[in-house]
């Protein structure tokens, strides 16, 4: 195959769900990422009960144009589901209104089951059994094969992606995928399954011959193929493992996959991520963001890729204004927490304690209705987590002792309330995600990587500048007994 060939169709999906359903959510958009679709999330919000309000948008939102939406939720709400999202269901209703006129409904493809509620968080992989899931998938891209032949392009055929659906499936990609996200950059046994997972999917996705399929489905194999190595490597590193394939080599098969399509823009976001484990590699990952920016242009979809791009400057001192230039310009495509979180910390050294601490106030303030709702993920609890034990810091060094207590002590309660229990008597996300009984290991995992030592002597400073010895002395003996282990 020459540089002539093109991928034409699939390119980019909407994915809109309502909170109550982000699981799957999580289901569907790692399964696309697998084949090197991108993936725009967009969640229903409510102003106040009873009123609906659109998400407002960043202009890059409303230049980005996607091959297919698709609407996961019910198209009702029962009373307890209303009750959760804090809206009435007339509101509900009329947000449903607002959905694009030709989207997908994921829940009129999701097969009837009686004892399911459909505004619950459970995702399909707890209730349906695995031949379910494979048929709804493949039943979900002819859906969305649809879409792309009404817009002009080739339809790809669904049903020669089966073995690549039954890898994702019968391989637990969707769980390892995002547990590497979770639990990223330190050993655990999530990350070690995680490796696993993505060796042996890789494995698989080498035996299909692809050689009398479309050009589209050819391309999404060879992508998947990629994506899977490309974790395993990431979990490698993260268990300072030696990477279970050569980075060069990865790096070769990715550009090789660019030459083969070239308007195949996520293979060039994969050529800068597998040079992820190897720090000396930073200068070809940033020619391949490069390359991949100049593709997406001013979409939503560039967000992630300066993040990325800003995390490679952020290792080398002598590129902080470029840093922070990657992470702007990403938040100003996308208002994400990582990002917010990374402007937070630059204003904060750079001695703008106040645009910091309005900063901070952001991602508090986006992760506030998913904590009320209990369905904060561990990456959003820990970035909740550090986020009040930053304001807590800051306002240590602002001399407002009263508000840094309060913000440590929030950070107390993220820790030893929220990952415990999700904060509430309804199921919540680790219950949804790895099946109630069996989700007590990963919630531990969030634990240990919320480190209250911080957090308690921010408070026993405080309180002693507060000449409260007392309460200083409590937690100076707590963080000692975390010293001691």
């Amino acid at each position: 195959m020459n540089g002539s060939s093109r991928r034409r169709g699939l390119n980019a999906v909407k994915i809109i769900h309502n909170i109550l359903n982000r699981t799957n959510y999580i289901f569907l958009a790692e399964f696309f990422r697998m084949l090197g679709v991108f993936v725009w999330e967009d969640i229903l919000l409510e102003d106040d009960v009873g009123t609906a309000k659109e998400k407002e948008k960043t202009e890059a939102e409303k230049r980005t144009v996607c091959d297919a939406d698709i609407f996961v939720g019910a198209r009702s709400l029962s009373d307890q589901g209303a009750k959760r999202m804090g809206c009435t269901c007339e509101a509900y209703e009329q947000m449903l209104g607002g959905l694009p006129e030709d989207v997908i409904y994921f829940y009129d493809i999701l097969p009837e089951l009686p004892d399911v509620e459909r505004d619950t968080p459970g995702w399909v992989g707890l209730y349906l059994d695995g031949e379910a899931q494979v048929q709804l998938l493949l039943d979900v891209m002819k859906e969305v094969a649809c879409r792309v032949a009404g817009n002009g392009d080739a339809a790809f055929r669904a049903e020669e992606l089966e073995a690549l659906v039954r890898v994702y499936v019968q391989e637990g990609l969707c769980l390892h995928s995002i547990n590497l996200q979770y639990f990223a950059r330190k050993e655990s046994f999530a990350v070690r399954e995680a490796r696993g997972g993505m060796l042996a999917g890789y494995r698989r996705l080498e035996e299909p011959s692809t050689e009398e399929y479309g050009e589209d489905v050819k391309a999404s194999y060879r992508y998947a193929l990629l994506w899977c190595a490309v974790r395993a490597n990431m979990a490698c590193s993260y268990l300072k493992e030696e990477t279970a394939f050569s980075v060069r080599e990865l790096a070769v098969y990715c550009q090789n996959l660019c030459m083969d399509y070239p308007e195949f823009t996520n293979a060039k976001v994969l050529q800068g991520l597998c040079y992820e484990p190897s720090k000396s590699s930073a200068n070809e990952a940033l020619y391949a963001f490069g390359e991949a920016l100049r593709d997406v242009g001013d979409s939503c979809f560039a967000s992630a890729i300066y993040y990325w791009m800003g995390k490679r400057y952020e290792s080398f001192q002598m590129n902080k204004k470029e840093m922070k230039l990657c992470f702007q310009k990403a938040n100003e495509r996308q208002e994400k927490f990582r990002n917010l979180f990374k402007l937070a910390i630059i204003a904060r050294d750079e001695g703008r304690r106040e645009d910091a601490l309005d900063i901070f106030g952001k991602i508090d303030s986006k992760l506030q209705r998913k904590m009320k709702m209990t369905l904060l993920d561990p990456l959003e609890l820990e970035y909740l987590f550090k986020s009040y034990n930053q304001q807590s810091y800051i306002y240590f060094q602002m001399e407002e002792y009263p508000q840094a207590i309060e913000f440590g002590k929030k950070a107390i309660q993220v820790k030893e309330e929220y990952s415990k229990s999700g904060g509430g008597d309804s199921p919540d996300l680790y219950q949804a995600l790895y099946r109630e009984g069996l989700d007590q290991p990963y919630r531990q995992l969030t634990e240990d990587r919320m480190c209250l030592a911080v957090a308690y002597q921010l408070l026993a400073d405080s309180y002693r500048k507060m000449l409260n010895e007392e309460e200083a002395d409590q937690y100076i003996e707590k963080r000692k007994k975390i010293e001691r282990g």
